[in-house]
């Protein structure tokens, strides 16, 4: 009778193969227990005690590598500008909106009328950074869009396009908002 612990995978055509791993590192896998040979030992700590031997042990945790292990490429930066944009500028409507609700009940006077002149006392580099600032994610995000409308018809899906759309979309939304900054200054 064969040994229950070899391995015999087949190829397509049906002839046996030798196993991954040799017969004897094979059973000395399989022949060590998967419990512990002692009974746990239940040891009593302190709050103190405890939360030091959870922090000691914490720093002997492997790190996950999260992002630290891919490479970036404009088809991802794009995207999660993409997102980015998208959240941010929904997320700050959304907060004006509520201080613009709340303001009778706070005090705070969020009228046009008091916005545009407390925007016309800054110096004209602050305005321009400030238009740049509030500008430029906007027309990024609506030029990226245009490069996910393509996708939508199925074209554009090589490599070589997305990266240049990326780069054209980072060029196309630099130049024309800072001719919309330095045409309303």
């Amino acid at each position: 009778m064969p040994d229950p612990h070899t391995v015999t995978p087949f190829t397509p055509l049906g002839t046996r193969r030798k196993p991954v791993l040799p017969i004897p590192a094979f059973k000395t896998v399989l022949g060590q227990s998967r419990f512990q040979s002692d009974k746990a030992k239940i040891q009593v700590l302190s709050t103190k005690e405890g939360q030091q031997l959870l922090a000691d042990r914490r720093l002997h945790r492997p790190i996950s590598p999260h992002l630290g292990i891919y490479k970036w490429n404009m088809g991802s930066i794009m995207s999660s500008m993409m997102r980015i944009t998208g959240v941010a500028y929904s997320g700050s409507f959304y907060l004006f909106g509520l201080a613009h609700l709340v303001s009778p009940y706070l005090g705070w006077d969020l009228s046009s009328a008091t916005i545009a002149a407390a925007f016309g006392d800054l110096p004209e580099a602050a305005k321009s950074a400030i238009k740049f600032a509030v500008a430029w994610p906007v027309i990024l995000h609506s030029i990226n869009g245009m490069r996910h409308l393509t996708w939508d018809r199925a074209k554009g899906f090589n490599n070589g396009f997305v990266q240049k759309t990326g780069w054209a979309a980072i060029g196309a939304t630099t130049l024309s908002v800072g001719y919309m900054v330095l045409s309303m200054s």
